[in-house]
């Protein structure tokens, strides 16, 4: 009975699972609840806060190696009685929620920081404040054997410039992708590297 259940939860639209999210509590305990639980809430850009012990049981299964954290967080989702028959649904558990490394949400991807450096020519007055290794011609050079004071020499000067990784995690965009999910991220910044002052870090919004 259990099985029908939950299979039939999981096989409906998510619109409808998430609304029905409670049977949990009501047919299982335990760890099988649980793994019930993150399979739906890993699944959708829809969470309640009731997911939240479901989501941390799921990211606290931890191994050395990768290998036996993926088995183990597999062998978790697979405590959720929804049968073998629905063979995307046993994708989604064995293949996609098994292997992220982390949680896909815009709060994550926000902290993925890619740097860049970047050497530049210039005018003295054009140096941006936090430039590094700065060098300037001499500002007293001879000009037709006269003595002229340049006030604003051509320069070289390198520039840190940042942006979030605009590319999403494979294990993310293959959640994306799974038709048992309606998780949606969208990056709403250009890609170019910018300067501290100019620098975005909110681009990934769910």
């Amino acid at each position: 009975m259990k099985k029908i259940l939950v299979s039939s939860l999981l096989a409906s639209s998510f619109s409808l699972l998430m609304a029905n999210a409670t049977f949990a509590a009501d047919e299982l305990t335990g760890d099988t609840k649980l793994a019930c639980e993150a399979i739906l809430c890993l699944s959708t850009g829809t969470r309640p806060s009731e997911c939240a012990p479901s989501i941390a049981r799921y990211f606290g299964i931890s191994f050395k190696y990768w290998s036996d954290t993926i088995a183990a967080r597999r062998n978790f989702l697979n405590l959720c009685p929804t049968g073998d028959q629905n063979q995307a649904l046993n994708i989604l558990k064995n293949e996609v929620l098994s292997n992220m490394q982390t949680d896909c949400t815009a709060s994550y991807l926000n902290t993925r920081i890619e740097q860049k450096t970047f050497e530049m020519k210039g005018l003295k007055s054009e140096i941006p404040q936090g430039a590094r290794q700065i060098y300037c011609e001499d500002e007293n050079y001879e000009h037709k054997f006269n003595k002229v004071l340049n006030r604003n020499p051509q320069c070289k000067w390198t520039e840190v410039r940042s942006r979030v990784n605009p590319n999403l995690p494979r294990y993310c965009q293959a959640l994306m992708e799974h038709e048992y999910t309606d998780k949606k991220l969208t990056y709403n910044c250009d890609d170019e590297f910018k300067l501290e002052s100019e620098f975005k870090k909110d681009c990934w919004v769910e």
